[in-house]
C-alpha cells in the first residue's frame, strides 16, 4: 500500500478509502474513473490520453510528458498553467485542487474542535490515547467527535435537569466576485456581472457575497465548467461560527452542569461552522466528481493526481460533516 504526502492512497488503494462512506453517486464515479486515470497516467494508453486533446499543446502534453512526473497540480493551492488542456480542463484541475485543500484544513478544524471538547470533559485517558494514536485524517476526526459525542451525552446525564442549547444555524457566505472570475476562466473572457447578475437562492445577497443561499446566473458558460465553479466558491467561503447559549436548568449536579455549559457555548459554534460548510460541498460534489471524466488533456501525469486529490476530498468531506453531525446531535 503507497500513500502520498497527504496521507491518501495512491491508485492501488483508492478503494479501500472510499468504503464506508455514504456517497451513492459520487464514489462509484470516481473509482472507475480513477482506475482509468490511472492506466493512461502510469503510461499503459498515454498517447491515446494525448490524442484526445483539442489543441496541439494539448495533445503533445499527453504523448510526450508520458515519462515525467506532474510538478503542475498543486493541491491546497493554484495550479500551473503548464498543466495544460482546454480551459474547462484547468478549471476541473484547479476544483480537484480546491477540494484537496479545503476539505484537509476543515477536517483538522474540526478534529480539533471535537479534542477540545472531549479534554474539556475530562475523557479518561486511555480513550484520548487511542484517538490520538489514529494516523489517518478521517480515522482521527472520527475518533475524537465520536468521544466528544459520547462525553457530551454522559455530561448532560450527570449534570441532570434539564439542559437547553439555543443557536441559529451557520450560513455559508459566497462570494460573487470569485464565480464571476471563474467563469472568466471557463469561457477566456471576463464575466461581467453587471450585464449578467447573481442571484442568491434561499439567502440574501448583500455587498457581493450570498449568504446562507446558493449563487446562481452569472455569465453563461459551459453547465459543467460552471458546476466546478460553484465548488471552488464553496470551498473557499467563509462560514462564520454562530454564537450558542447553553443553560443547565434544575441540575443535580452543578460542577458539571456549570462546566457543560461551558463547553457547548465555547467549542459547539465551530462545530457547527464546519458541518454547513461540509454539507454545502457534500452538494455540490455530488454533481462536479462526474465531471471528472472529461479532463483527459492535461498533462498525463497529472491526471491519476487530479482524480486521486478529488477522491480524497470526497472522502474528507462526507466523513467530516457526518463527525460534525454526532456531535450537534446530542443537542438537538
Amino acid at each position: 500500500m503507497t500513500h502520498n504526502d497527504r496521507g491518501r492512497p495512491e491508485c492501488a488503494t483508492v478503494a479501500l478509502t472510499m468504503k464506508g462512506t455514504s456517497f451513492p453517486v459520487t464514489i462509484p464515479l470516481l473509482l472507475s474513473i480513477f482506475a482509468v486515470a490511472c492506466t493512461s497516467g502510469a503510461g499503459g494508453d498515454s498517447g491515446n490520453a494525448g490524442s484526445s486533446g483539442s489543441s496541439g499543446s494539448s495533445g503533445s502534453s499527453g504523448s510526450s510528458d508520458a515519462g515525467s512526473a506532474c510538478t503542475e497540480f498543486h493541491a491546497g493551492g493554484i495550479n500551473d498553467a503548464a498543466i495544460g488542456g482546454s480551459a474547462q480542463s484547468q478549471v476541473g484541475a484547479q476544483v480537484a485542487a480546491d477540494m484537496a485543500g479545503a476539505a484537509a484544513k476543515q477536517l483538522a478544524d474540526l478534529t480539533q474542535s471535537c479534542t477540545k471538547i472531549a479534554m474539556a470533559l475530562d475523557t479518561p485517558s486511555e480513550q484520548r490515547s487511542a484517538a490520538e494514536a489514529k494516523t489517518e485524517p478521517i480515522e482521527k476526526v472520527k475518533a475524537w467527535c465520536a468521544i466528544a459525542a459520547t462525553t457530551l451525552r454522559a455530561a448532560r446525564v450527570k449534570a441532570g435537569g434539564m439542559t437547553r442549547v439555543d443557536f441559529q444555524p451557520a450560513r455559508c457566505r459566497l462570494s460573487v466576485d470569485e464565480k464571476a472570475a471563474c467563469q472568466g476562466r471557463c469561457s477566456g473572457a471576463p464575466c461581467d456581472v453587471v450585464a449578467n447578475p447573481m442571484t442568491c437562492v434561499n439567502g440574501t445577497l448583500s455587498n457581493g457575497v450570498c449568504e446562507g443561499g446558493t449563487l446562481e446566473g452569472g455569465c453563461m458558460v459551459d453547465a459543467k465548467c460552471d458546476a466546478n465553479c460553484d465548488l471552488s466558491v464553496i470551498c473557499a467561503a467563509e462560514c462564520p461560527a454562530p454564537s450558542v447559549t447553553a443553560s443547565v436548568m434544575g441540575a443535580a449536579d452543578p460542577a458539571t452542569a456549570t462546566k457543560l455549559e461551558a463547553v457547548l457555548q465555547a467549542d459547539l459554534p465551530a462545530v457547527l461552522a464546519l458541518r454547513a460548510h461540509f454539507e454545502a460541498e457534500a452538494s455540490a460534489t455530488t454533481t462536479v466528481t462526474g465531471n471528472l471524466v472529461s479532463i483527459t488533456d492535461i498533462k498525463t501525469a497529472c491526471i491519476p493526481m487530479v482524480v486521486s486529490a478529488a477522491a480524497g476530498a470526497a472522502a474528507e468531506i462526507v466523513a467530516g460533516f457526518h463527525a460534525a453531525e454526532d456531535v450537534v446531535a446530542t443537542v438537538r
